[in-house]
């Protein structure tokens, strides 16, 4: 199983370099024609929210949304689905900060 790092994520969900975006985008779509899976650490989860929200300035809302949609791929597997999605509802709620 390959992990991905939050530089691959940042890329494939900006896309701010279109060199680099189209490299992770044919790497999940390889990973997903050969079934393979991609390991998301929580890690690159909390990461990845911080660098959308505080560097790019992504609203909430939008944040939110990305990551329900990377839930949906089976050819990402979360360390924490579970805990990921459950922090994803919270937030919806405005019941936790995202960057706090």
């Amino acid at each position: 199983m390959i992990a991905i790092d939050t530089n691959v994520m940042i890329r494939f969900l900006v896309r701010d370099d279109k060199e680099q975006a189209e490299i992770v985008y044919k790497t999940f779509k390889r990973a997903e024609k050969k079934k393979d899976v991609l390991f998301i650490p929580m890690v690159v989860v909390l990461e990845v929210i911080w660098v959308l929200e505080s560097v790019y300035s992504i609203e909430r809302q939008e944040i939110l949304d990305s990551f329900e949609a990377l839930l949906s791929l089976s050819v990402l597997e979360f360390e924490s689905h579970p805990t990921v999605r459950r922090f994803i509802g919270l937030a919806h709620l405005k019941l936790i900060c995202l960057t706090c």
